[in-house]
């Protein structure tokens, strides 16, 4: 899902708070749709692309590459965009994040 909307933002030359907009959008979507493939969905693509992001800062220092470094901004806000959407959906709901997974 987000990965796809990196390449095409890059493609397109959309700026980094662009990107970061649409993904709080998608993220907060899913947050409202179910609170629990919210969290999922949050914390595993927050993680992917931290990952990500590590080894592409890693391999760039070691040889260093024609990639631009809107990538690299692109892929900070893409770690940034579900921890941060998140905190604001945990706030505005109460916080209490232990009910999500009661059935």
């Amino acid at each position: 899902m987000s990965i796809s909307l990196i390449s095409i933002c890059l493609v397109f030359r959309i700026r980094p708070i662009e990107i970061f907009l649409i993904q709080c959008a998608i993220y907060l979507g899913l947050w409202f749709y179910d609170e629990y493939t919210g969290l999922l969905c949050s914390v595993i693509f927050a993680g992917i692309f931290l990952a990500i992001l590590i080894i592409s800062v890693i391999v760039e220092k070691i040889e260093p590459s024609k990639v631009p470094k809107s990538y690299f901004y692109a892929m900070f806000v893409s770690v940034l965009a579900p921890i941060l959407v998140s905190i604001f959906y945990m706030a505005i709901m109460g916080g209490d994040v232990m009910q999500i997974f009661e059935f």
